[in-house]
């Protein structure tokens, strides 16, 4: 579900809204335009191609004309989208054509949590520029739109660079993370994640809190969190295969694991929703 917050625009060529994502279903929805989500806060999946992913916020979606996205919110998020005219982004020099390919590819850009401040500040300057709405601002736009575009870039070549010469900590917290996504069904404990990244469990937790702004087992049962979540909201399964399938020894021990982030039990978590 979509609270859209501001809907301003320059011209049909370019608009700009902030929104508010509520827990459900949403669908980025085919059109003529490019479409870039910029997502400050969300919990969640999309797809692409037919596999379900996790959300990462702060982070860039672009979707190009024609291409549309499926979004399932575990929880409330909060982001800007942009809808920006072919025309746009064609008529600019081979620099601008090479930037905007860098994300073209990617599709999905993943921003480090401190770097939000600064587009968003390059958002609320195209706001500003918008509420004007007069040949200037139509210039301005498109100027400031080119500017998020190419700082996008300069923070892909940053993480580029730290996991090339970056301190080693940053990169084993990526390496975590990554692990995590990939692994967090199989194993559930930090000592497991330590020796599958080669450092002992008391680092991975001091590197985790750091990097994360939390311990290595809570950035676990965070995942977890998300998946059950997920499950209780958009799949048909019983409670107790939702326990089995995550791992937890029987549906007692997932019920008090669900209760101590959300309050109420998985049951009534899911009715809570579903009868919305």
């Amino acid at each position: 579900m979509l609270s859209i917050t501001e809907d301003t625009a320059v011209d049909q060529a370019f608009s700009l809204r902030r929104v508010e994502y509520e827990v459900g279903k949403e669908v980025s929805r085919a059109t003529d335009y490019h479409k870039i989500i910029f997502l400050e806060q969300a919990d969640g999946f999309y797809y692409e191609e037919g596999n379900r992913k996790l959300l990462s916020a702060p982070g860039v979606y672009w979707l190009k004309p024609g291409e549309a996205l499926d979004w399932e919110f575990t929880g409330s998020g909060r982001g800007v989208e942009l809808t920006v005219s072919d025309d746009w982004v064609s008529q600019e020099g081979e620099e601008h054509e090479t930037a905007l390919g860098r994300i073209l590819e990617l599709r999905h850009v993943v921003l480090e949590a401190d770097t939000w401040g600064e587009l968003d500040g390059l958002l609320a300057e195209l706001e500003k520029e918008f509420s004007l709405i007069d040949f200037g601002s139509v210039s301005c736009a498109r100027h400031l739109f080119w500017a998020l575009v190419f700082r996008v870039c300069g923070l892909l070549d940053k993480v580029k660079r730290e996991e090339q010469t970056g301190p080693p900590a940053l990169n084993l917290v990526r390496r975590f993370q990554g692990l995590i996504g990939e692994r967090f069904l199989d194993y559930q404990k930090v000592r497991e994640y330590a020796v599958m990244l080669g450092i002992t469990p008391q680092y991975l937790n001091e590197i985790s809190q750091k990097g994360l702004g939390m311990t290595a087992s809570e950035a676990i049962r965070q995942r977890l969190l998300t998946e059950s979540k997920w499950m209780l909201l958009y799949s048909d399964m019983h409670v107790s295969d939702i326990a089995s399938s995550l791992g937890f020894s029987d549906t007692s021990h997932f019920g008090k694991f669900f209760k101590g982030y959300e309050v109420l039990t998985p049951t009534a978590y899911r009715k809570g929703f579903l009868t919305k």
